[in-house]
């Protein structure tokens, strides 16, 4: 009997200590949805089942307490500002993303195989612990730094619209798609990332060397359906664009079966055929700014400069007048 007891409250002692707690600034009476997924039972606490995933704020202060084995939570969209799944060591799959939250820690969720963290105020990720990630979306935060050294499972990074200043990949082998645009990366090796078949990098500062660098690195394309392999390298949509593609160097990525695209707004992504072959540095003092685009003294646009005077505009807003002559 005395074992019997003893093995009901290690049972009841493990149950308690498996939760997820968040915080939502929604008000009482408001909705939120929660897809929650468990071994077992699992209860809800500060919020109450309408049907489905929606659940209705009960609680004044916003904190909903997850209880059980939980192993899947979708929480995103919630309006949180808080989420610890710390107490949470059964989580695989957490889709938190478009909320409000400033931090979370996930080194105890060492079964995590799919976080999807996007569109937050998130300024450090910790993903070193998490060794079983195949899908990890941290894009649209703060971040400044990301290390996915020990991540060599993942097949999906995507971590557009953050503050990396570098980026290494070299131990993601199995790594078949990469979204790091709006960074501040000025060089990337993807020598190891023999399975890639999506890269997008626009918006950010890689050019000359470095993108002849980045185009020789890209594995030869493998796609047996007939599609090339896609490489969203220059949008001009912002003004922000620190990267120079030119001619030579998207023919020697199509040579690989690899086709440029620009980001084109409403238009979406087309092909990019290049900006001139003209080193920036005969066309601007060096680190003042990086083309946007080129006009004709007319005001016509130009795809590369043309003999004559031309109409250069800088990332930076300001234009220049560039004579050229072949």
């Amino acid at each position: 009997m005395l074992i019997a007891f003893a093995a009901m409250l290690t049972a009841t002692s493990a149950v308690a200590q498996n939760q997820i707690t968040l915080t939502t600034s929604k008000a009482v009476g408001e909705t939120i949805e929660l897809e929650i997924k468990a071994n077992g039972a699992f209860s809800v606490e500060g919020a109450t089942l309408v049907e489905g995933k929606e659940y209705t704020i009960a609680d004044a202060n916003g904190k909903i307490i997850l209880k059980g084995d939980i192993t899947f939570l979708d929480c995103g969209s919630s309006m949180l500002t808080s989420l610890d799944v710390t107490k949470a060591p059964s989580l695989s799959e957490l889709d938190c993303e478009e909320n409000q939250l400033t931090s979370l820690d996930v080194t105890k969720n060492l079964l995590l195989s799919e976080l999807h963290c996007e569109e937050n105020r998130i300024s450090s990720l910790d993903v070193t612990k998490n060794v079983n990630l195949t899908d990890l979306n941290c894009s649209a935060n703060q971040i400044t730094l990301l290390n996915v050294v020990n991540n060599t499972e993942l097949l999906e990074l995507h971590c557009s619209s953050n503050k990396l200043t570098s980026l290494d990949v070299t131990k993601n082998t199995k790594l078949e798609e990469l979204w790091c645009f709006d960074n501040q990366l000025s060089q990337l090796d993807l020598s190891k990332n023999k399975q890639l078949t999506e890269l997008a990098c626009s918006l950010n500062k890689i050019q000359g060397q470095s993108m002849d660098n980045l185009i020789a690195s890209l594995p030869v394309s493998t796609e047996t359906d007939g599609e090339k392999s896609f490489l969203g390298v220059i949008d001009n949509t912002t003004g922000k664009e620190g990267n120079i593609c030119t001619k030579k160097q998207v023919a020697a990525a199509k040579s690989k079966g690899w086709i440029p695209q620009e980001w084109k707004g409403d238009a979406g992504w087309i092909d990019y055929e290049g900006s001139s072959d003209v080193s920036i540095k005969e066309v601007l003092p060096e680190g003042e700014a990086s083309v946007v685009a080129i006009y004709s003294v007319d005001g016509h646009r130009l795809s590369e400069l043309q003999p004559g005077v031309n109409i250069v505009r800088l990332n930076n807003g300001k234009t220049r007048k560039i004579f050229f002559a072949k």
